[in-house]
């Protein structure tokens, strides 16, 4: 298996991609500005089962939040948008509401791309996923962003049933704390991978404290990675106790002929 190219370093999961800012009518073609249209390409990625059919992004802001906006460009026609994701902070909690619209159906190319979308988001934000005109309250009703994950992933997974040419299985993987010694340091940190519930060894895990603390670990036979966090700029300041601080743990991902283990996140709440 080889691992994804969908960047899931924190800086690439906490950086959104930088469109012009211009309004995205759901489900009817895109608005174009004066000079020519204000959306550009998604990024390519492995996880994607046919990268040639094209999808843009647009990024506008809509009252105190800001949506990216996914279309699908048709070769004849004005992009059509399929999905949105509403990102707004409530009392300094990140929240996204993803929505597939009308136009997506059951898509499994909208479904692909909406993941590649949703896995370069915040791993710490709370989330939803509805369709149509469904209510979707992050704050509420919220998951977490590997829950998301997992969520748009089954859809994709019924969306691909009876396909041809037949695209290959996505099967999650499933990330949760793991115990550490008593006399473990407050840098030390460790998660276990499971795949349907057994332990998957061989596969890295990665870790990131912010702003700057960060360590890669292979799991051992019992799906366990741990490694001891370094702060990448060698100033060994956290801003934050560093025992206070949540650690994203990032799984990359790979992709094989026969199967995918599509990224996804957890997020290690600090217990010191």
């Amino acid at each position: 298996m080889r691992a994804l190219n969908v960047g899931v370093s924190r800086s690439a999961l906490l950086a959104v991609t930088g469109l012009a800012f211009a309004g995205l009518v759901p489900g009817a073609p895109a608005a174009e500005a004066a000079d020519g249209p204000r959306y550009r390409p998604v990024s390519r990625s492995t996880l994607v089962t046919r990268p040639e059919q094209p999808f843009v992004l647009e990024q506008f802001p809509e009252g105190d939040a800001t949506v990216t906006a996914l279309a699908r460009q048709d070769a004849a026609a004005a992009p059509l948008a399929v999905a949105r994701l509403v990102t707004r902070r409530r009392q300094g909690q990140p929240e996204v509401a993803v929505r597939r619209l009308p136009a997506a159906g059951n898509d499994a190319a909208v479904l692909e791309q909406l993941y590649v979308l949703l896995v370069r988001q915040d791993p710490e934000a709370r989330y939803c996923v509805a369709r149509g005109e469904r209510p979707c309250e992050p704050g509420r009703r919220g998951v977490s962003h590997g829950q998301a994950l997992a969520r748009v992933a089954a859809l994709r997974q019924r969306a691909v049933v009876g396909l041809q040419p037949a695209a290959p299985p996505w099967h999650m993987v499933s990330l949760a704390s793991a115990a550490l010694p008593k006399d473990a340091n407050v840098d030390d940190v460790a998660a276990r991978v499971t795949l349907g519930g057994r332990a998957l060894p061989g596969v890295s895990l990665f870790f990131n404290r912010a702003p700057h603390s960060g360590c890669t670990a292979r799991a051992g036979d019992d799906g366990v990675a741990a490694c001891r966090l370094v702060d990448q700029h060698g100033d060994d300041d956290d801003h934050d106790a560093p025992g206070r601080v949540p650690v994203v743990v990032t799984f990359p991902g790979e992709v094989g002929v026969e199967r995918v283990l599509p990224p996804t996140t957890f997020v290690l709440r600090a217990q010191r």
